[in-house]
């Protein structure tokens, strides 16, 4: 498995179980809100919102999840 494959089923799986305290915790309380209400709509988990995430922002995700998959 190469290191892109493995983060993008990091990616998935932290998606699947993500929570919007982890969001806040993440991107900060205002784009955290901001960004969950794209991808948690009407009790669906939607993984398109990622195309309406910034370059920076995914960034952010991507350091988040690399700490978190070495845990």
């Amino acid at each position: 498995m190469t290191q892109k494959q493995s983060r993008i089923i990091a990616l998935v799986n932290f998606l699947g179980f993500a929570t919007l305290e982890e969001f806040l915790q993440i991107f900060g309380e205002s784009l955290g809100s901001h960004l969950w209400a794209k991808f948690y709509n009407n009790g669906n988990h939607n993984y398109n919102f990622l195309n309406e995430v910034s370059n920076h922002n995914l960034i952010i995700l991507e350091i988040y999840l690399k700490n978190k998959v070495k845990k």
